[in-house]
């Protein structure tokens, strides 16, 4: 009950945002079907048991078999390169925002603001990842002072950022996508501090 209880919550919270804030519930639902398969197999023992040795051995070869088959990613790699671009190249001031800000943040010797919502606080969930205006994230940019944005993907936020900001360097993936470095447009932009 416990965990249907937190499925339920979940979904209903995060389903405005990135898939991989669910992983609890998956990893919750695996545990509870193992514990009703166990009992169910320790049942009917060895009719079952060879069926689900072939089971999980056939879906884990398919999960190898496509992982081999997708494109090769760089991303990675490419991320580091951009830290040591936005090192070189960017004012020593600048605060960059990103929704993958780990590596950045550490190869790049910048502010790097975290805008995937794994690590903020609660605020900026409700005042930004929840709401249903797309100008949200631009007034939170505004409010942190946030200089350039840094990613390969921006999913709901990319006509505002992309309308808000230029692109001003570019790093080609294997996957065929590109990760922007890009600046706010200064005509969006209120001066540090003015919020």
């Amino acid at each position: 009950a416990g965990v249907l209880v937190h499925s339920i919550v979940t979904f209903g919270m995060f389903r405005y945002y990135y898939f991989w804030y669910l992983s609890a519930s998956f990893v919750y639902w695996t545990i509870a079907f193992a514990s009703f398969s166990g009992e169910f197999v320790r049942r009917r023992a060895w009719s079952h048991s060879v069926v689900g040795v072939v089971g999980v051995g056939v879906a884990v070869s398919m999960v190898c078999v496509w992982g081999l088959r997708a494109t090769p990613n760089n991303l990675a790699e490419t991320r580091y390169k951009a830290g040591e671009w936005i090192d070189a190249h960017l004012e020593e001031d600048a605060i960059v925002g990103s929704f993958n800000a780990g590596q950045l943040g550490f190869f790049s010797n910048r502010s790097v603001v975290n805008l995937d919502g794994l690590i903020n606080h609660v605020t900026y969930f409700e005042e930004v990842l929840k709401a249903e205006s797309p100008d949200a994230l631009l007034t939170y940019l505004d409010r942190v002072g946030v200089d350039y944005v840094v990613d390969y993907q921006f999913g709901r936020w990319r006509n505002v950022i992309e309308g808000a900001f230029t692109t001003v360097q570019e790093f080609r993936l294997a996957s065929g996508g590109t990760l922007k470095v890009m600046r706010r447009n200064r005509a969006f932009a209120p001066p540090h501090g003015s919020l």
